[in-house]
């Protein structure tokens, strides 16, 4: 096994096609025809498989995992149990080589491949497919430092390791020896596992040289599997190496793998803003290259990256679906054990306990999957938010599935089901016409029997940083609490009066009075008193769980916390409504403004009443509200202790002691003043640059020129390869929203600049809650300072797609036949824009008003 293969074009005589091998067998497996379908070998069905990749036995989460002293094949067993819950039928790993192959690419039989095993064996006792990418060829230390473990990917670099010969030589091996090892706990090879759907060969490969080595190199690859009794499908990725991609088709995988990340990688915080325009389509340039429709078509990750929002899954999956996708596989699904903290990848966020509302979306997503038809166009946005039973609305947050047996959705709503006597599972965050719940965690009713449902409750969720900020295992970004809340439930199936048996801990049932409990996190059956069948344990089955199973991170004393950003800006002699989350038991909250002192007896407050679970809402008075700024302190007191923020201050402002000197600010504007969109372009870091079609040169630094005159930011732009549009661009949806009354009176937007060169014109654009663009192209002249557009000369453009997507041949800009006529009270970004330009520029931006 561990003997170099040498290189041998095997002949269609000796091997059998992963067709025929699949065809061969009465196993639900999947094989790909000669048109490039997946299809199940048992049935002849086209196959649509959607779920999420995820890494507990490699890199990163295996020594997070062990440094929490959790045990690996317990963590798998919790995750791949909220998989299975969400409806998944998909799993895919790229296998980190660096953690199981010695130098040569022997494989070296560890605690990684034994964990290998084992997730392998749990997902498949689900009926979960699972696609394994062999081989990643980088290191295992992100987020960390890598740890060189000795094995071959370490010892060449990713873009020669395909060409250089002992390079090859050790792929080969490794290749053999993962097909050829047997599963401890299945007991079959991989390469026969007629539950995996397909090996990819290597993960986003680096090629150099030319396409004819690319060719003999992926074939050779390919027959050393095949050699090795691999009979499942085996893939290649086409999304990389853009000239080398007619060679790809001409080798002998059955299908070709892609990914997307729509809204870019890495942002360090959360992105805001409607991405409905850029998950319109997956467009494939290169369509009509020879064997392009011969092969198959997968996903192997995709993310919408950095959103906390839970509309995004359905529409990016019905994009895929439209494109011919038939493997759709999110990147990556967290740990459990360590998802409090998103340290795993900072740009990715999913898990079903941590982040409820996005792991709801992904289970609608999955029946998208399902329902959708492969290839079939959808209408264009902004008509294409319903499709199927699917809906999907940024302004509300909300993805909903709607059909006679299903009823999913992400957050409160009032669509009413289209069938309530045929529903056969109801899942959820909020409250819908089905179930009233005031509790931030998720929640699943699925049928058993006539007048018998079974419900699991999560934990509450509960957000006290900005997950996508840079992380550390210190820093939680959600923290999980164990509460009690009111819960209706109106199913015609149930009736007015059920009872409530608790199943997670055998006993304490809840009472039920009038369709309403008070309930705890748990599985419970409820049963329509009419039932009096009662056999029914918590080993028995429903789908491919038990009814007695329930995984949720534990409860933890929570520190008393108050989270709150203050609102940047508000007209001025009008009442302010501010909201906090609070964490943990609290007696009273109050709102003090900054002019309270010890000294004075006429110290005044607000009291915040509970508007929501751990929300809480006061509203500051207009009297309060006449200078240029507001200033306050927000005190929590909690069972003999105080907590004043934003300083973290275990005291009362009006304490004697107190060191409470800092307070929340939010800006006062007057009914004269302008609506100042960016008030100060050199301070203001949401100001964000970028280039199309790709990145290049875009970059700025401020230019002092305090106290005399105001600072500026200058936005460098520098193009090195052909021509490029370069953007500045800002959200300014919360500000346009808190003075809504002025924005709709305004008429004009200024640019205000100091400087510029290499520029004789500018577009200067607002982007709406739609996601559509309206534009003004402005002539620059040498002493431009001030630049007027009238709202009503902006007329509506294409729409710039950034951050920019990876892959990157996907289309730079969205364009809506569909006319809509531009409201300011919908604005959500202003932008500008160079359009084309081959040299060197820069523009010295002060900031950007409404008047």
């Amino acid at each position: 096994m561990n003997q170099r293969l040498p290189f041998i074009i095997a002949s269609a005589a000796v091997l059998l096609t992963t067709a025929s091998v699949a065809q061969n067998h009465d196993e639900h497996s999947v094989f790909v025809d000669t048109s490039g379908i997946m299809r199940w070998s048992d049935t002849g069905d086209e196959a649509s498989l959607f779920g999420t990749n995820y890494t507990a036995p490699f890199a990163y989460a295996y020594r997070a995992l062990q440094r929490k002293n959790i045990d690996i094949h317990t963590a798998i067993d919790r995750d791949v149990y909220h998989m299975a819950l969400l409806g998944l039928n998909a799993f895919r790993l790229h296998i980190w080589d660096v953690e199981i192959a010695d130098s040569v690419g022997n494989i070296i039989d560890n605690e990684h491949l034994e964990l290998l095993d084992y997730l392998i064996f749990k997902i498949e006792e689900r009926g979960i497919a699972v696609m394994l990418t062999a081989q990643t060829n980088f290191g295992n230390g992100y987020p960390e430092h890598n740890i060189d473990t000795g094995a071959y990917s370490y010892r060449f670099d990713k873009c020669d390791i395909h060409n250089n010969a002992q390079a090859v030589d050790a792929q080969e091996r490794y290749l053999t020896g993962l097909m050829q090892h047997v599963n401890r706990y299945t007991g079959i090879a991989y390469g026969k596992d007629h539950n995996i759907a397909g090996f990819e060969i290597n993960n986003e490969p680096c090629h150099k040289g030319n396409p004819e080595a690319t060719q003999h190199y992926i074939d050779r690859m390919y027959n050393a599997m095949r050699q090795a009794g691999c009979n499942r499908p085996i893939f290649y990725n086409v999304s990389h190496n853009a000239e080398h991609r007619p060679a790809y088709y001409k080798t002998q995988v059955e299908g070709t793998t892609y990914q997307w990340y729509p809204s870019g990688l890495v942002a360090n915080s959360t992105r805001r803003g409607n991405f409905l325009p850029v998950f319109e389509s997956y467009d494939i340039p290169f369509d009509t290259l020879q064997g392009f429709n011969s092969k198959a078509r997968i996903i192997y990750e995709f993310d919408p990256a950095d959103l906390q929002t839970s509309y995004q899954y359905p529409a990016v999956v019905r994009a895929f679906r439209e494109a011919g996708f038939q493997w759709m596989t999110q990147f990556a699904y967290d740990p459990t054990d360590i998802a409090e903290s998103n340290t795993e990848y900072q740009t990715h966020y999913m898990n079903l306990a941590y982040t409820p509302n996005k792991a709801l979306s992904l289970a609608i997503a999955a029946l998208v999957a399902q329902e959708s038809v492969r290839g079939k166009k959808v209408n264009d946005y902004p008509a294409d938010t319903i499709f199927g039973s699917a809906t999907v609305s940024y302004t509300r947050d909300l993805a909903l599935f709607n059909s006679s047996e299903q009823y999913l959705y992400t957050n409160n709503h009032d669509v009413a089901p289209i069938s309530p006597k045929t529903l056969r599972r109801v899942a959820g965050v909020g409250s819908s016409p089905i179930v009233q719940y005031d509790g931030t965690g998720a929640y699943f009713l699925e049928y058993v029997d006539k007048g018998v449902w079974r419900l699991e409750i999560m934990p509450d969720a509960v957000a006290v940083a900005d997950a996508y900020a840079k992380p550390s295992p210190d820093r939680h970004v959600v923290e999980i609490i164990w509460n009690q809340h009111n819960m209706t439930v109106d199913l015609p199936d149930l009736g007015d009066n059920f009872t409530v048996q608790n199943i997670t801990q055998g006993t304490g049932d809840v009472v039920c009075n009038a369709k309403t409990m008070n309930i705890t996190p748990g599985v419970y059956l409820l049963r329509n008193k009419k039932n009096k069948k009662d056999d029914y344990t918590t080993d028995s089955t429903i789908g491919n769980r038990k009814i007695g199973e329930f995984v949720a991170p534990n409860d933890y004393k929570h520190d008393l916390r108050i989270i709150h950003s203050p609102q940047k800006v508000a007209p001025t002699g009008e009442k302010l409504t501010v909201q906090c989350t609070i964490v943990g038991d609290v007696d009273s909250v109050l709102l003090r403004p900054d002019w309270v002192s010890f000294w004075r007896n006429d110290n005044p407050y607000i009291k915040f009443e509970v508007a929501a679970a751990y929300t809480y809402q006061a509203t500051i008075p207009a009297d309060w509200l006449r200078s240029d700024s507001f200033g306050y302190y927000i005190t929590a007191y909690a069972n003999g202790q105080k907590l004043t923020m934003p300083q973290n201050e275990p005291t009362d402002p009006l304490d004697w002691n107190s060191r409470a000197t800092e307070t929340y600010h939010v800006a006062l504007c007057t009914e004269e003043q302008p609506v100042m969109l960016i008030a100060n372009a050199a301070t203001d870091n949401d100001v964000e640059l970028c280039s199309l079609p790709t990145w290049e040169g875009a970059w700025s630094k401020v230019i002092r020129r305090m106290p005399m005159e105001r600072d500026a930011l200058q936005c460098r732009f520098e193009p090195r390869s052909g021509k490029r549009n370069y953007i500045v661009r800002k959200f300014v949806g919360d500000i346009v929203t808190a003075l809504k009354n002025k924005v709709d009176k305004a008429k004009s937007i200024e640019l205000l600049i100091d400087g510029h060169s290499g520029l004789d014109s500018i577009n200067v654009s607002v982007i709406t809650k739609l996601g559509l663009t309206y534009t003004s192209r402005i002539a620059l002249s040498t002493d431009t300072k001030v630049i007027s557009i009238p709202i009503v000369d902006m007329n509506q453009s294409p729409t710039a797609l950034v951050p920019i997507a990876y892959p990157d041949f996907l289309p730079s800009y969205f364009s809506t036949p569909t006319a809509v006529n531009l409201s300011p009270a919908d604005i959500e970004f202003v932008e500008l824009s160079t359009g084309d330009i081959t040299a060197d520029a820069h523009l010295n931006l002060i900031g950007i008003v409404m008047r």
